[in-house]
């Protein structure tokens, strides 16, 4: 009797997973009629795009561009993607990061932006003499690869792919590329109406991404849509009009340059379905004052400041590949001192990617009063795509808010953090230490090269030309400048050059 039943729920099933089949190639073949057979597509249009985690406040919008140029060039026959566009500032003020707001020689913008098979890369329109252009995005492999695949015709080929296992309830067609899961929603008129799918992010842990493709125009043998946006997070990151479309022209290739084939020989993507690993970290250790030390290494740099029988860390950007390797560099350079507080510069998410890793050790958060409880509720974000530190260790988090100059003091040192009036952001925090006489900033001047020519003060970035402005406000004795971005530890004199003012004497 146990046999028969057994036998029978096999073959129910398997008569359930052909239907099943049969429903996911039904609704495949009305769209991919509907839509019209396309081997490769070039479109362009206008419109904008935005910053992710970049907003002015917290919790607010991204901080948007505006696109006087995206081309795009799509070949499913090649698995060849590229992307330009030129952007420069939106109308009206202009608040947030990520970029923002153009200045100078670099407005507009030009981005290229390129994929082949399993080989990301950006090129460089303007690189420097001499320099190679073309930049491997190894880690951006997996988004730009959802970027193509999630494309209106290229979606319908990713869906019917048994590989990632499709199946379907009503217009809803599922499946799982890369490691993550995909939605995509066929309309009545069986058009490609919706692509959706949930990646990890460090800051605000699974991440919806919801593309809407509207306005279906005939362009030769098939559709294209003339309005595509994607939202990102809860907010719009792109919103595109599409203006003009070719579908199965000649193509220009998109070979691999030598210099990124070589970088990936040596650092091979993963398998298709595993997630890109994390980026190995290197902490640089330097001490430049009494107590005082610069954490540099990758693209963010931290202060450690030591105290009679405590240490403060400034900083704990990126995520908690970063964080971790920052507070082993804090354990190894100061092993008989505990960490008791971070401080947290402000809200973009490069700056605060780590700030959960730190919650996790039990460290105290010093932040802007605006992000207290923003980041109460960020503490309590599922993370179960990639579940991070405080995932696997809850702990409801200790966030203590600046309102005002606060000052952490002893015996042997002093740190005033200060809030800093900013179009970067609302919440931005410096340190200083009147002792050493030494800032610690990010983002308000990003340090330029040793080398670098002093500019014109009509070409100097406005959020550095204020900051140095608010410098003279506060009154504060600066010798020494420790950036959270760039090449080097620089001075006052260094500060007076990026902004036109080489000369000046305070």
């Amino acid at each position: 009797m146990r046999k028969t039943a057994l036998a029978a729920a096999v073959v129910a099933t398997a008569a359930l997973t052909t239907v099943h089949a049969q429903d996911v190639k039904t609704l495949l073949d009305a769209a991919n009629a509907a839509m019209g057979s396309v081997q490769s597509v070039t479109y362009s249009g206008t419109g904008t795009n935005a910053s992710f985690g970049q907003a002015y406040a917290p919790g607010g919008a991204w901080p948007t561009f505006k696109i006087t140029s995206y081309d795009v060039a799509l070949s499913y026959t090649d698995n060849t993607m590229r992307v330009q566009i030129e952007r420069t500032n939106p109308a009206g003020p202009v608040r947030g990061g990520g970029g923002l707001p153009l200045f100078g020689a670099g407005n507009p913008q030009t981005l290229d932006q390129r994929l082949n098979n399993r080989t990301a890369w950006n090129v460089n329109t303007n690189p420097a003499p001499g320099a190679d252009p073309n930049a491997p995005q190894q880690a951006g492999l997996t988004g730009r690869q959802l970027e193509f695949w999630t494309s209106p015709h290229g979606v319908l080929e990713a869906a019917g792919a048994d590989v990632n296992k499709p199946s379907v309830a009503g217009r809803v067609i599922s499946f799982t590329m890369f490691g993550t899961p995909v939605k995509a929603t066929i309309g009545a008129d069986n058009l490609v109406s919706k692509v959706e799918y949930r990646t990890d992010q460090p800051v605000v842990g699974d991440t919806l991404t919801e593309t809407t493709y509207s306005q279906y125009k005939q362009f030769g043998k098939a559709k294209f849509p003339t309005h595509i946006v994607t939202v990102q997070g809860g907010f719009p990151i792109l919103d595109i009009t599409v203006t003009k479309v070719e579908i199965n022209g000649i193509m220009n290739s998109v070979p691999i340059p030598q210099s990124v084939q070589a970088s990936f020989a040596a650092n091979p993507p993963p398998a298709r379905n595993a997630a890109v690993p994390p980026a190995p970290q290197t902490v640089t250790t330097t001490k430049v004052a009494d107590g005082v030390y610069y954490l540099t290494g990758g693209t963010h740099h931290s202060m450690l400041v030591e105290f009679s029988d405590y240490c403060v860390l400034f900083e704990t950007p990126n995520n908690d590949t970063r964080t971790t390797a920052l507070l082993d560099a804090v354990k190894k350079t100061l092993p008989n001192k505990p960490l008791r507080y971070v401080v947290n510069s402000h809200n973009h998410f490069d700056h605060l990617g780590g700030v959960r890793a730190a919650m996790a050790e039990g460290i105290t958060i010093i932040t802007a009063a605006a992000n207290k409880p923003y980041y109460e509720q960020i503490a309590k974000m599922p993370h179960t795509i990639v579940p991070d530190l405080l995932a696997k260790s809850p702990k409801t988090p200790t966030v203590e808010a600046v309102t005002a100059k606060r000052v952490l003091s002893d015996a042997t040192q002093t740190l005033e953090i200060y809030p800093l009036p900013t179009d970067h952001t609302s919440t931005m925090l410096v340190g200083y230490l009147p002792k050493s006489k030494i800032l610690f900033e990010v983002d308000v001047f990003n340090a330029p090269a040793a080398n670098a020519p002093a500019v014109q003060a009509a070409q100097a970035n406005p959020v550095t030309v204020a900051f140095y402005n608010q410098i003279q406000t506060m009154k504060l004795d600066v010798n020494q400048i420790l950036p959270g971005h760039g090449p080097r530890m620089v001075t006052m004199n260094d500060l007076r050059a990026a902004i036109g003012k080489a000369n000046a004497t305070n």
